[in-house]
């Protein structure tokens, strides 16, 4: 990718993604939006720099997506595995604040990835976030094992940071 600000700037607006009860937006825009940010998500491949992935992440919000999102989650795996761990850890406190049905829905991804991206999302979690960052994800990641998206045996247990 070369132009990486101005794909940026121009997946971030559209990451806001009209939704059905939106009168305000014709359904041709509206149509026209969401295929071209799912055309801007299919242009990252798994070399371009940790600022493109972070701002994949940056686009998951708390609305409903219409598939949008299954692509975002198709890049992340685009990275190697320790890459693909670490930059989930960076992105994950703001994607937890924003949208934590979808954080939950992307921890339950590296829950069940290998070990490799596992021990990545935990260092990186570990070595990079502040205490109480890390106290913040520790308590989502517990309420999600009791009763939520890591609830599956397979899961618990896997993201320990502190």
């Amino acid at each position: 990718m070369q132009d990486i600000a101005s794909w940026r700037d121009e997946i971030l607006a559209l990451s806001d993604i009209p939704q059905d009860d939106d009168e305000s937006v014709p359904l041709r825009e509206a149509e026209r939006r969401f295929n071209r940010f799912v055309e801007l998500v299919d242009r990252v491949k798994g070399d371009d720099p940790d600022t493109v992935f972070l701002t994949l992440m940056e686009t998951l919000k708390d609305q409903d997506d219409y598939g949008a999102y299954e692509g975002v989650f198709e890049a992340l795996q685009h990275l190697q595995p320790a890459r693909r761990g670490r930059l989930i850890a960076d992105g994950m406190l703001p994607l937890l604040r924003r949208a934590p049905d979808l954080a939950g829905d992307v921890l339950t991804q590296v829950a069940l990835d290998t070990d490799e991206v596992v021990a990545a999302f935990n260092r990186a979690c570990a070595e990079r976030a502040l205490p109480e960052e890390r106290r913040e994800l520790s308590d989502f990641i517990a309420a999600q094992e009791h009763d939520g998206w890591l609830s599956h045996e397979a899961k618990r247990g896997r993201l320990r940071f502190t």
